[in-house]
């Protein structure tokens, strides 16, 4: 049952046992920090957490502070649930931090944070609450701070994940062994052929592991017999067997009576075609294949099937790795996952807050998440005039997508396989009327028409101009000219897709040393990045799935928000220390030399050194 937490405070706080001096540094650490700025942004948004809980039953122990607490682990990079749990026992600091003053409330099991964390996992799978609690605070540091949020950069990292890597044998061998657990669980081993069975019961002590032919035909064969069954048919590691088998093979069914096909002697091996058969023993093997057919269908129950490897070019970069993390998949990086991350820039003097993050699977390319991106800051209000990101981004749809949200996307755009500075001339450098058609190239020449056509550049047909050959063979700067050859070189095309224009526009400014100049606050973020990742364990998983991953890494975010903020205040707050009377001292001696040095002529200075040598 769900209960709010109670906002009265008690009359003796956790540090009322302090003397003044001992509570005067307490005041000064991260605990006072937490409790004026980011406790009260975990109470107001706790009655968000309602819906976890049922109606009836023992009352929950309080949310915000239940956050709260998951919070300080990231931030303090705690190790596990029982190091979090000891830490608010009796750690002072997190009494006070959390403002806790009875001591009845100091403790809490390791049970109590494992049953928050599933509750959040299959109440809110896709991580809107904790991205709520992050977005909260996000807004409490730039407002306390006077942050401004018209400049941000993004950036992305490889978060590796906790699985095995293994190879295809390897992983079609796990995925037969997770499902055949879930057989003999069942107490239904003996429904499996018995090749089948007597592998699964010697695993590992075989001297030579099946073919990979030999292990499609196993998961086809399970994935015919219990395809219809309730108890094993709906389960996961069936799900994932089909799928594995689906992504690794070609399954041929085979119900034809022709007599070109022979029925296997055994369920294991290999279709094939046969030859044809002389016309003495042709009806023969005919009636004998018939037979042989019917038996194995009857033994399997179903249509025989077959199973034939996949090669290695024609597997999808999207295939599952483990059955032990659905979620994790193969990127340029390795297996894994890719970590979103967007803050803002250009507040000199001021730290930098994280304003969104997202994670996703590792084999979804960087230019597929700044829609999203935008669309969430837009949300929270935060929407930048300028963002920041590296070449992964721009693309034609990006650069548009961020124009309807009045933001420029500043990002290196590339020219496919040209060099930076190669000399090619661009679609800029055309001459355009009102209606977006060409009226003259670079050398003056009028075009012969316009023309939908196909292009590798765009998806769909996009409008084209098309100049006459024999005049562009001609021209003395052709090896220049971006158009390419039409019609078997009577005509030159080239596309002029509004899309493709504004890349090519991009491309120019991005030579211009003022967008240099406004780039350079990209390189910002790879120190957050380096922070998320050092400093917080953001680089390597130590969960499995994206829901208890996204959800680990939002707190690392908010933890790393919380962290600047209060590092932030207590620097304002804390006095400025003099600096030591020797530094002093020395800073005024070189005053003095230096404004010697700008008064004194060329022979005082010769006679200067002189005298000191």
């Amino acid at each position: 049952m769900y209960k709010p937490t109670d906002k009265q405070r008690g009359l003796f706080g956790a540090s009322s046992g302090l003397n003044e001096r001992l509570r005067g540094r307490l005041e000064k650490c991260w605990a006072e920090g937490f409790q004026k700025e980011v406790l009260p942004v975990l109470l107001a948004k706790e009655g968000e957490f309602a819906h976890l809980y049922g109606q009836t039953g023992r009352p929950n122990w309080s949310v915000a502070r239940m956050v709260g607490l998951l919070v300080l682990r990231e931030l303090l990079l705690l190790k596990s649930d029982r190091e979090l749990a000891e830490s608010f026992a009796f750690d002072l600091r997190f009494q006070h931090a959390l403002d806790v003053s009875a001591p009845e409330d100091r403790v809490i099991s390791e049970r109590s944070i494992a049953g928050f964390r599933a509750r959040l996992a299959q109440g809110d799978p896709e991580g809107r609450l904790l991205q709520s609690v992050f977005s909260s605070i996000s807004e409490t540091v730039v407002r306390r701070l006077a942050l401004s949020t018209k400049e941000q950069r993004t950036d992305s990292t490889f978060v590796t994940s906790n699985i095995q890597r293994r190879n295809r044998e390897s992983l079609l061998q796990e995925v037969l062994r997770t499902f055949l657990q879930e057989v003999k669980r069942a107490s239904r081993l003996d429904e499996v052929e018995e090749p089948l069975r007597k592998w699964f019961e010697q695993l590992g002590g075989w001297d030579s592991p099946p073919e990979l032919r030999q292990l499609g035909q196993w998961m086809s064969m399970l994935v015919t017999r219990f395809a219809e069954d309730e108890e094993l048919g709906g389960a996961e590691a069936y799900q994932t067997l089909a799928t594995v088998l689906d992504q690794h093979f070609v399954v041929e069914d085979d119900e034809s009576d022709s007599d070109d096909e022979a029925p296997p002697p055994s369920s294991s091996s290999r279709i094939r075609r046969r030859k044809n058969a002389s016309s003495s023993s042709k009806a023969r093997r005919k009636k004998k294949k018939a037979r042989r057919k019917q038996k194995a269908r009857n033994k399997r129950g179903g249509s025989r099937r077959s199973a034939k490897r996949v090669a290695p070019r024609e597997l999808v970069r999207g295939a599952i790795q483990s059955p032990h993390d659905l979620d994790a998949r193969k990127g340029r990086k390795g297996v894994g996952f890719q970590f979103h991350v967007t803050e803002t820039c250009g507040n000199d003097g001021r730290p930098e807050v994280l304003t969104d993050v997202t994670v996703v699977s590792a084999e979804k390319h960087d230019s597929t998440q700044l829609p999203g991106i935008l669309e969430r800051l837009a949300e929270k209000g935060l929407t930048p005039d300028t963002l920041l990101a590296d070449g992964a981004y721009p693309t034609p749809d990006n650069l548009e997508e961020a124009e309807k949200h009045g933001t420029a996307l500043c990002a290196p755009v590339h020219r496919g396989n040209l060099a930076a500075d190669d000399p090619k001339m661009s679609r800029e450098d055309f001459s355009f009327d009102d209606e977006g058609r060409v009226t003259a190239c670079p050398e003056g020449h009028a075009p012969r028409r316009h023309a939908p056509l196909r292009s590798s550049a765009v998806p769909h047909r996009a409008l084209h101009v098309l100049f006459d050959g024999s005049r562009c063979a001609a021209c003395s700067r052709r090896h220049l000219c971006p158009t390419q050859s039409h019609n078997r070189g009577k005509e030159r095309k080239l596309c002029i897709a509004p899309r493709l224009r504004k890349r090519d526009a991009h491309l120019k400014a991005q030579q211009q040393a003022p967008w240099r100049q406004r780039y350079r606050l990209r390189a910002g973020v790879e120190a957050t990045m380096s922070e998320l990742a050092r400093a917080h364990g953001a680089k390597r998983s130590s969960v499995r799935g994206l829901t208890a991953l996204r959800a680990q890494l939002l707190l690392k975010a908010t933890a790393c928000n919380v962290k600047r903020l209060v590092r932030a205040l207590v620097d304002r707050r804390a006095p400025r220390c003099a600096p030591p009377r020797a530094l002093t001292t020395l800073r005024v001696a070189f005053q003095r030399l230096r404004d010697r040095i700008r008064r004194a002529s060329a022979a005082d200075l010769v006679a200067t050194f002189s005298h000191a040598a």
